[in-house]
């Protein structure tokens, strides 16, 4: 995938994210396949490229391949010392709560953060933080993504004077 493609969704507002949530790359195995490795290095890359911000905080769940597809992270940004994080609170067990809680916690911070989920919990963050949103609609649109969240999919969130909007959606899948 070429960085400069027209594979992002760019929303026209002029917004600067600072929290970006990315699916996990194809599996093989416990961790990722080749082929998912590779498109995870180009949905970041293509991101790397659109943003001027430098993540400081990786977060992932414990699922082998989530933590494999964040460990991609840091070198995309010549960041091969930046650590990533665990939270269970990113695999949703019979509630919500831990995931809304850790949402509450992310709608506060300022620091650019990179958090990799599964796809349903991506889909559910980027719907709570975006819900004062006037005119919102869920994420994915049939429009930009008719096949739903897959694998590498990169949702870039900016707070613009206090309410969360997507400022991109880069479909990995590409």
């Amino acid at each position: 995938m070429d960085p400069r493609s027209d594979t992002a969704r760019d929303l026209p507002a002029p917004l600067s994210p600072h929290l970006f949530l990315l699916t996990p790359g194809q599996s093989s195995g416990d961790g990722l396949s080749e082929e998912g490795a590779h498109r995870v290095n180009a949905a970041l890359s293509s991101l790397s490229h659109r943003t001027v911000l430098v993540p400081k905080r990786v977060l992932a769940s414990g699922v082998p391949r989530v933590r494999a597809t964040a460990r991609l992270v840091g070198p995309v940004y010549g960041l091969d010392a930046l650590p990533v994080e665990v939270d269970e609170r990113l695999v949703m067990g019979h509630s919500t709560a831990p995931l809304r809680a850790l949402v509450r916690e992310l709608e506060g911070s300022s620091e650019p953060t990179v958090v990799v989920a599964g796809a349903l919990e991506v889909e559910l963050m980027v719907c709570w933080l975006c819900e004062a949103t006037p005119g919102r609609r869920r994420i994915p649109s049939e429009r930009t993504m008719p096949r739903g969240l897959g694998p590498n999919t990169v949702i870039a969130l900016a707070r613009e004077q206090g309410v969360w909007r997507v400022a991109a959606v880069i479909d990995g899948r590409s």
